[in-house]
């Protein structure tokens, strides 16, 4: 387990469909259940939508990106965590 950053507006985030898209359920499900477990530990903080290309360079500039992934019903749910040095 990693700790989040309290330093940051949002420290948890998923990438967002695409404009015009939804989530499919499953993804639904998977985000609700990660809300949960941030919950548990963290209860003020609430996973924040992060625009897709937004997403890519959040992860391009990161020192680390720790991937979690899980497969539902033939669609694969991943969650990133991004560690950021700051100077």
């Amino acid at each position: 387990m990693f700790p989040l950053d309290f330093f940051i507006d949002h420290p948890a985030r998923h990438m967002a469909p695409a404009v015009g898209h939804s989530m499919p359920p499953e993804g639904c499900q998977a985000l609700a259940d990660m809300q949960g477990v941030i919950s548990k530990h963290c209860a003020e903080v609430q996973l924040a939508p992060v625009d897709r290309f937004e997403f890519y360079e959040e992860a391009r500039r990161s020192f680390a990106v720790v991937r979690a992934c899980s497969c539902c019903d033939h669609v694969l749910c991943s969650f990133c965590v991004f560690y950021q040095l700051y100077y």
